[in-house]
């Protein structure tokens, strides 16, 4: 790689941190104290607005501090109604793989006095990380240099990856491991590839158990390369080069014994599950966002479920509505940019050295849209945008870069595309420094106090001057409006990817013949 290309990608990495740093969520008290770090307060726009977010800081806060994976009554109370209470004892409902990564983080604040800032980072890190993965599996596909860092900035800032990087969920060290283990399948598998893909799925799985369906299609596809066809005079001989593929085995066995001695220590069985036990009802519910009442409301939409498993085939009329149509959460009304996607997709299907990859990569935006829209809570509870389909969004951002370097130059493609990321950028910039809690409709309906089901009410929210962001409630709040500190950060978000389109404009780079 050429040096000016290793500044330029510096410079991304400099000025995406800066603008994170400026989206982080927190406030100060009156004693210029950080609010957060001893106070969980779970008010629209704190960084624990969500059990979602709560309960894995729960795991954390009690393995720093009771040297256990069980939750004390306090921490279940603050984790619920995202806890699982099993023979008297309570248990956070989400594997421990995001808890146990913020651990260290943790350790880290605590001695500095910011153990929530600093653990809530760890996320932030996968989804500045992500930026350069996005473009890496670009370039493997084809797109230019500057085209493909332009898919990366798209996931970040374009996308509800923005609002969910600065929580303290699964989904961008979900579309982290997505994005590696389909890289790992490009090109000659061996036994290194191997067990770093073993790595892969065991990271994956400990983070969101769904993550290994997502991962199916790769995983069929790298058995598939080890199959070879063997000549001999009289016929043609499949075999299978088991000792290769074995490297898988041995890249997930270590991460297969943590989530077994997770279960044994929570549950008193290696292959026991908390999630298959079920939500606990032990505790009131403070704040309505955290409630799950708008389930019992929305089994009617798609009726219920016999099985005790959270999918229902009944409901995926109604859930690809929600994730795909509808205002309340799909990409057609909060990042439409992510769809160009599906035109970078058209594009390199074109292209055999890179179809088998593409074809994989639609298995896997298939596979995690089907699977959510025959769960029983397409909406993802009070939240911003499909967030179950952040990694979809991740791999079809890597797919737009294609698309930006066979129409770079044409005119009926950079204004359309210049309109659909100036709106997805501010869309989801507003979302990230007000609220993630949005209700779902059916929900939002029955409430008195009329809250809207979109990101209306983050327009609301801006106008009151309520902000999530730490740097502007602590230095801005009364020096600017919350509305114009939005478009500001929208409009820096915006300057960066207009930057790199700009080199990619005026780059001579050869044409990769892979577009």
């Amino acid at each position: 790689m050429k040096l000016s290309k290793i500044i330029f990608t510096i410079l991304i990495f400099i000025f995406s941190s800066l603008l994170m740093l400026f989206a982080i969520k927190g406030r100060v008290d009156k004693l210029d104290n950080f609010y957060y770090q001893q106070q969980k307060d779970t008010s629209v726009g704190s960084p624990f607005e969500s059990s979602n977010s709560n309960a894995r800081y729960a795991l954390t806060e009690a393995i720093v501090k009771d040297k256990s994976f069980l939750l004390s009554p306090d921490l279940a109370k603050f984790a619920s109604p995202d806890v699982v209470q099993y023979k008297g004892k309570f248990i956070s409902i989400f594997t421990p793989g995001i808890s146990l990564i913020g651990v260290p983080f943790y350790l880290l604040g605590e001695k500095i006095g910011i153990p929530q800032i600093t653990t809530y980072l760890s996320v932030t890190i996968f989804g500045i990380l992500n930026i350069f993965l996005v473009a890496h599996l670009a370039r493997k596909l084809g797109a230019g240099f500057y085209e493909s860092l332009i898919g990366g900035l798209l996931f970040l800032f374009a996308s509800n990856s923005l609002s969910y990087s600065l929580s303290f969920t699964q989904h961008e060290l979900s579309s982290t491991v997505l994005l590696l283990a389909l890289t790992n399948a490009i090109g000659e598998r061996n036994l290194v590839k191997n067990i770093i893909f073993g790595v892969l799925v065991g990271i994956g799985i400990l983070a969101d158990i769904p993550n290994v369906i997502l991962m199916a299609p790769i995983g069929i596809y790298i058995f598939f390369k080890h199959l070879r066809l063997k000549k001999t005079q009289t016929k043609v001989k499949k075999t299978l080069t088991i000792l290769s593929l074995l490297g898988i085995v041995l890249g997930l066995i270590p991460f297969a014994g943590i989530f077994a001695y997770y279960n044994f220590k929570t549950t008193g069985s290696y292959a026991k599950i908390a999630q298959n036990i079920g939500r606990s009802n032990a505790f009131s519910v403070d704040s309505i966002q955290n409630s799950d009442d708008y389930l019992k409301k929305a089994e009617d939409v798609g009726g219920k479920s016999s099985s005790s498993l959270p999918f229902n085939s009944r409901k995926e009329l109604s859930g690809f509505y929600t994730l795909l149509i509808s205002d309340e959460r799909s990409w057609l009304y909060y990042s439409p940019i992510i769809l160009v996607g599906i035109l970078g997709i058209w594009i390199g299907f074109k292209s055999k050295k890179v179809k088998d990859i593409l074809v994989i990569a639609v298995a896997i935006i298939g596979t995690n849209i089907l699977l959510y829209s025959m769960f029983g809570d397409p909406w993802g509870g009070w939240a911003f945008g499909p967030r179950y389909l952040i990694p979809a969004a991740a791999i079809l951002s890597a797919m737009i870069p294609i698309a930006i370097t066979k129409y770079k130059k044409k005119i009926i493609f950079i204004i359309p595309m210049t309109l659909l990321v100036g709106y997805s950028v501010y869309i989801n910039s507003l979302g990230a420094i007000t609220t993630n809690a949005i209700p779902p409709k059916v929900e939002a309906q029955s409430l008195s106090t009329g809250i809207p089901y979109t990101y209306k009410y983050n327009e609301n929210l801006a106008s009151q001057n309520q902000s999530s962001s730490l740097v502007y409630n602590a230095f801005i709040t009364n020096n600017l409006s919350l509305d114009i500190y939005i478009k500001e950060f929208s409009l820096f978000s915006f300057a960066l990817i207009a930057f790199s389109f700009i080199f990619a404009f005026f780059d001579k780079e050869r044409k990769n013949k892979n577009v």
